[in-house]
């Protein structure tokens, strides 16, 4: 989560009006969002009610609850159209990751905001696709990508259209940078 807030300040202002975040999460990333463009409202969608409630109760503790909703469901059922998807898709595998009461994480989300599904965690990378089909042509996405592996995957599931134009990388101890996530546009399709 973290990592997508440097990617945040890569963005041009300009061509973004309506953003969505799914899934929300605890809400920050559409809150640090808005804070960075104080003229618009966003919209987070998620299948858990219990990540709706954490994210609402942030917007209300960062006053922003007037500029964000929450809304139930799948990222893939919205209909309308935005301008950016801000995304930070849940790929911890069950065993891998520690969400004893002492973590972080696991205060700051619920459950099924952490743990991926499929073979590989990666499964909520596929099914972006659906839900970026409402990103107008020329808007963005903002996708956390722990691995290499996964950037494969969410490239392969979107579509030739998309094209990336920034991977950011965050320092982390002695090495240079690791990629944490990656900035799509949407492109005109070529049929």
């Amino acid at each position: 989560m973290i990592a997508l807030l440097p990617a945040i300040s890569l963005l041009p202002t300009v061509s973004v009006a309506h953003p969505y975040s799914p899934p929300p999460g605890s809400g920050v990333l559409l809150i640090a969002l808005l804070r960075k463009l104080p003229t618009l409202t966003g919209i987070g969608v998620d299948i858990s009610p219990a990540a709706l409630a954490v994210a609402q109760s942030n917007a209300v503790e960062n006053n922003m609850a007037s500029r964000c909703s929450f809304e139930l469901g799948k990222f893939a059922d919205r209909v309308g159209t935005c301008d950016l998807v801000l995304c930070n898709p849940p790929y911890h595998l069950v065993g891998k990751f520690d969400v004893g009461p002492s973590s972080k994480s696991r205060k700051a989300d619920p459950v099924i905001a952490l743990f991926g599904t499929g073979v590989d965690g990666y499964d909520a990378y596929r099914e972006l696709r659906g839900g970026l089909e409402s990103v107008r042509v020329g808007g963005w996405a903002v996708v956390e990508v722990p691995t290499e592996a996964a950037v494969e995957v969410l490239l392969a599931a979107i579509g030739e259209e998309w094209v990336v134009v920034e991977r950011v990388l965050v320092a982390n101890g002695k090495e240079r940078g690791i990629l944490r996530a990656i900035i799509v546009v949407r492109e005109p399709s070529n049929s």
